[in-house]
């Protein structure tokens, strides 16, 4: 591990690197906005669009863009597979 800075001996020191890089495509962003829906898909990564509001309803600019877009979380059951990020979630 490198030495800490800041005077202090292991404060702000962290190791060489992780045993396995996050991966984008294995997450998944929880998405209210299209720029935020925009910005997960940029990275590659997986959305889920939700209400910004509880008892809300979603942005209809999400409807099509995020891979899956629910009103309320206890719909979860009804979501299909979309690719391995979901599949990891056990969400089917």
């Amino acid at each position: 591990m490198p030495d800490g800075f800041g005077g202090s001996d292991g404060f702000g020191s962290q190791p060489g690197g992780t045993e396995r890089e996050p991966r984008a495509a294995w997450c998944v962003a929880v998405v209210t906005t299209f720029d935020e829906c925009d910005a997960a898909l940029r990275a590659g990564m997986r959305t889920l669009g939700l209400p910004a509001e509880d008892g809300g309803y979603v942005d209809e600019a999400l409807e099509g863009v995020a891979d899956a877009c629910l009103d309320d979380l206890s719909e979860l059951s009804g979501i299909e597979c979309v690719g391995p990020s979901f599949n990891r979630l056990g969400i089917a």
